[in-house]
């Protein structure tokens, strides 16, 4: 799954979360080798949805509360081609077929607890974390912009994350680290 495809799985996953419904995401195995879509997954089922993953799966499959799904076409352009039905016949059949992928699929393994931050890497998701300008960020750590990026990239791979958004959702587990 692409990073850029996140926003239309979180839109959805959050969009049903948080209107109470129970959400079961059945997601392709291949997806755990992305460190960004662990990432989303962890924080999907840390919201309340199941989430378990398939080893062969040709699409993203979301049931919602047996009464709507969603089937994505292309796991890797999710927003290119799905059906949404709320068709009672065609929900029941595909929430039929989904049961029976989502028994022969396994939990989605948590992943091993975050590993600590080293204090430079607190002190630059701290800088992150506020607003403000990368020159100004790098000049008050006293390096500079290209030094500033690398430190950035560096830690974006320590947190398993490829965005400042996603950095912000997930500073959370390190707070009080």
């Amino acid at each position: 799954m692409q990073a850029a495809h996140f926003e239309l799985h979180q839109h959805l996953a959050f969009s049903c979360l948080r209107r109470g419904a129970s959400v079961r995401y059945l997601f392709p195995s291949a997806c755990l080798q992305d460190a960004a879509a662990t990432s989303f997954l962890r924080r999907i089922a840390a919201e309340g949805a199941e989430v378990r993953i398939a080893k062969e799966l040709e699409s993203n499959l979301l049931v919602c509360d047996q009464q709507t799904v969603l089937l994505s076409e292309h796991p890797d352009a999710p927003d290119r081609k799905a059906l949404l039905s709320q068709e009672p016949g065609l929900v029941r059949n595909v929430t039929g077929l989904f049961g029976t992928a989502w028994a022969h699929a396994t939990d989605f393994a948590e992943p091993s607890p975050p590993t600590p931050l080293t204090p430079g890497h607190k002190q630059l998701l701290a800088l992150l974390l506020r607003p403000g300008k990368d020159v100004t960020r790098a000049r008050e750590l006293g390096v500079s912009i290209r030094t500033f990026h690398r430190r950035v990239a560096g830690l974006y791979e320590h947190l398993g994350v490829t965005s400042r958004t996603e950095v912000a959702l997930v500073a959370r587990e390190y707070v009080g680290d």
